[in-house]
């Protein structure tokens, strides 16, 4: 019977980072940790990675700490890993761009990644923790791009990494039944849907059935919007805005496939007594005001 590795990565340091993979077995609770800079570490992850007997349980692991993990058992170096690292988080790159981007080799193991298995919109692991009443909620005490140059501060990373870890097993816990949802349905269908929401799966099972092909999708320079007729308002201000929505051309990333907001758009608007931030999807409110114990 297979057993799961929950794992996390974390690259820290400017002039001279750090790479750091930790791991940990779910069912027997043995942990691992993998210094990239230390002798035989990253030989030791390859061949854990290599494993059959491993499924590999990550928090947005496929578009990030992958291909990190990737870089690394290929060969490249601390600096490398970083500028991959901040490419991926500035640029918003998914996994098969930043594959292709830096010429990275992919890993081929079994890994299932929760971040859209999990029934939450763009939360953090962070969140989760909150949500699940988990017992510690560590935040990184480093910027990303201070310098881990003492023991010390290696074992302040190292228990962060750990943590996280903890709270992903938690998480993987927790979503026991839609994962094995997805494991029967993945089986009917010929489809790994381990890592997909609800409505990825849907959208997979759609395209099988009408027989359309990923290859099949091309992908515009830009989008415009056109409000629905059903909109309507009396507000001159709320006119006006809906006129802006529709007069603006937004340019595809071609690095995600996601519309770019206009530079307009990133002020917050005042409508009666209350402020909004304008995004892509709609008006946020950013007046009101919560109190969490």
């Amino acid at each position: 019977m297979k057993q799961h590795v929950v794992f996390d990565s974390e690259i820290l340091g400017l002039q001279k980072p750090v790479f750091l993979v930790c791991a940990k077995i779910v069912e027997t609770g043995e942990r691992f940790t993998f210094w990239h800079d230390k002798r035989g570490h990253t030989a030791k992850l390859e061949k854990m990675l290599a494993n059959p007997d491993y499924t590999w349980v990550s928090f947005n692991g496929t578009n990030f700490d992958a291909p990190l993990v990737a870089a690394a058992v290929m060969g490249h170096d601390e600096e490398d890993l970083k500028n991959i690292a901040t490419t991926i988080i500035h640029d918003e790159l998914r996994s098969w761009k930043t594959y292709r981007q830096f010429n990275i080799d992919f890993l081929d193991y079994d890994h299932i990644d929760l971040i859209e298995t999990a029934p939450g919109v763009m939360t953090s692991l962070k969140t989760y923790a909150g949500r699940m009443a988990f017992p510690s909620m560590v935040d990184m005490p480093y910027h990303h791009d201070e310098e881990i140059d003492t023991p010390k501060k290696r074992k302040v990373v190292e228990n962060y990494c750990h943590n996280d870890c903890d709270v992903t097993e938690a998480l993987f816990k927790k979503l026991a039944t839609e994962l094995e949802l997805r494991e029967v349905m993945g089986a009917e269908y010929g489809q790994d849907f381990r890592s997909k929401s609800d409505a990825q799966i849907a959208e997979a099972i759609l395209k099988k059935q009408v027989g359309i092909n990923n290859n099949d999708k091309q992908v515009p320079n830009f989008v415009e919007y056109a409000a629905p007729k059903f909109i309507t308002t009396r507000s001159k201000q709320l006119k006006q805005l809906i006129l802006d929505f529709e007069n603006e051309c937004y340019p595809i990333n071609r690095a995600n496939g996601s519309p770019v907001e206009a530079e307009w758009m990133k002020e917050p608007i005042q409508v009666g007594s209350s402020t909004y931030k304008v995004g892509l999807g709609g008006l946020h409110s950013q007046h009101d005001k919560k109190f969490y114990i």
